[in-house]
C-alpha cells in the first residue's frame, strides 16, 4: 500500500509539474507579448517626434533662406528642394514605423503560437506522466498478486 501510494504521489506531481510548466510559459509569453505592443507605442511617439523634428527643420530652413535671400528662380528651386528632402524623410519615416507595426504583430503571434505550443506539449506530457504512473502502479499490483499466488522453485541454502 505505501508503495502504491508514492507511485501515485509522483505520478500527481509529475502532472502537476507539467501543469505549472504551461502556466510559466504562458505568462512569460503575455509579458513578451505586452513589452513589444509597448515597444511598437514608443516607437509610434519616436516616429511622431521625427517627424516634427524634419517639418520643423524644413521651416527653419525655409525661413532663413527667405530672411537671406533675395528672391529668384534658384531661390524658389531651393526651398523645393527642401521640401521634397523634407517630404522624402518622413516617407522613410512612415515607412520604417510601417515595418516596426508589422514586426510587432509577427512577434506578438508568435508568442500566442509557443503559448499553444507549450500547452499542448504540457498535455501530452501530463498524459504521459499519467499513463506511466497508472502503468507502474497495475505493474506492482501484478508484479505482487503473481508473487502472491506462486511458491518459488528456488529455495536458497542457509548454512551448512
Amino acid at each position: 500500500m505505501v508503495v502504491e501510494s508514492l507511485l501515485g504521489a509522483s505520478t500527481a506531481l509529475s502532472v502537476l509539474g507539467a501543469y505549472f510548466g504551461y502556466k510559466s510559459q504562458k505568462y512569460q509569453n503575455k509579458a513578451q507579448q505586452e513589452q513589444a505592443r509597448i515597444n511598437f507605442e514608443n516607437s509610434i511617439l519616436a516616429t511622431a517626434e521625427e517627424q516634427n523634428a524634419i517639418l520643423q527643420n524644413e521651416a527653419d530652413i525655409r525661413n532663413y533662406n527667405m530672411t537671406v535671400s533675395a528672391g529668384g528662380e534658384s531661390f524658389e528651386a531651393s526651398l523645393d528642394e527642401n521640401q521634397r528632402t523634407a517630404g522624402r524623410d518622413i516617407s522613410a519615416s512612415q515607412t520604417s514605423l510601417a515595418l516596426n507595426q508589422d514586426a510587432t504583430k509577427r512577434t506578438i503571434r508568435s508568442l500566442r503560437d509557443s503559448t499553444r505550443m507549450a500547452r499542448t506539449a504540457s498535455l501530452i506530457q501530463m498524459g504521459g506522466a499519467a499513463l506511466e504512473g497508472s502503468g507502474s502502479i497495475y505493474a506492482y499490483r501484478e508484479n505482487k498478486r503473481l508473487l502472491a499466488s506462486k511458491s518459488s522453485k528456488f529455495t536458497p541454502k542457509v548454512g551448512n
